[in-house]
């Protein structure tokens, strides 16, 4: 099974694109089984936004609002379509 932390490997950050509610579940699962948390609490426990935020670090945060417009626009970093990375796609880097 794929990994969320190994999209970090060489990465500060990457951006993991949720295209409905069942890849919310779905990755809020799976980052709790490898020991992410959002603001001190279980991933499982919060609720969960289009596009979060994947640090190296083990932690996710949100980006919402103009921060999604601007940073998720404009910056080079990874971006990645959560269903497809799951499925074995790396060809799912959205940029």
């Amino acid at each position: 099974m794929k990994k969320l932390i190994d999209l970090t490997k060489g990465e500060k950050w990457v951006f993991v694109r949720l295209n409905n509610g069942k890849s919310m579940s779905d990755f809020l699962k799976q980052a709790e089984r490898e020991g992410f948390v959002i603001n001190c609490h279980l991933p499982t426990q919060c609720k969960c936004d289009k596009v979060m935020v994947l640090h190296s670090d083990y932690t996710i945060s949100y980006l919402h609002g103009w921060a999604l417009t601007t940073v998720y626009g404009c910056t080079k970093a990874k971006k990645v379509n959560f269903d497809e990375y799951m499925n074995g796609r790396y060809d799912s880097f959205c940029f």
